[in-house]
């Protein structure tokens, strides 16, 4: 669990580093919300702004890619009791993904998604949530086992993970398809996704 909390004290602190530098953008619509659970985007971007969500509202079929978003806008209302788990299932999910895609290349998703997610989080509001998350991911809290058995009561993901294998270069450049492994065991991968990334018990 250490592992993981540092990964995500060096994520917050970089987005913080890209936050102060970023330029102005054009002003955009409001983006809509997406239907908890449902969303299954191909992309690294959702394909509209999910909304802050409870834990019970994801599914096996729900990407990384929706759930991230709505990390960010959990942290954003203060909301940081769904934002944890949240923020615990989407890592999850993308290890999980990474174990079963053969193009380590595309493995960059999940880290282009955390970026892109957090970087447009204000300063206060990322060192509320790397706290929250060391209080909350932390082997020793009173909470960790029953979020380790909700995460894991959702299975190893069901959907196609085409965010990821889309940014591989054998995709990129045309060189290969960016297969699952064929021999995937779907179980043994989430066990490992949920142990060695979320070590739990």
């Amino acid at each position: 669990m250490r592992k993981l909390l540092v990964l995500a004290c060096l994520l917050l602190t970089s987005c913080a580093m890209q936050h102060t530098v970023k330029k102005p953008t054009k002003a955009t619509e409001p983006a809509k919300t997406t239907e908890p659970g449902k969303a299954s985007s191909g992309s690294v971007e959702a394909k509209s702004q999910p909304a802050c969500m409870p834990l019970a509202a994801i599914a096996s079929t729900t990407t990384p890619a929706v759930i991230y978003p709505a990390v960010a806008d959990c942290v954003k209302a203060g909301h940081y009791n769904e934002a944890v788990p949240l923020f615990a299932v989407a890592g999850a999910f993308g290890r999980f993904d990474q174990l079963r895609v053969t193009d380590k290349t595309a493995w960059q998703a999940i880290r282009m998604l955390e970026v892109r997610t957090f970087s447009d989080l204000a300063a206060g509001e990322r060192s509320a949530f790397r706290q929250a998350l060391a209080q909350e991911l932390n082997t020793e809290a009173p909470d960790f086992k029953k979020l380790c058995v909700a995460v894991a009561r959702l299975g190893p993901p069901t959907y196609t993970p085409t965010y990821m294998t889309k940014r591989g270069i054998q995709t990129v450049n045309n060189t290969g398809n960016g297969k699952l492994k064929s021999d995937f065991n779907a179980e043994k991968g989430w066990q490992q996704a949920l142990r060695g990334y979320l070590h739990c018990p």
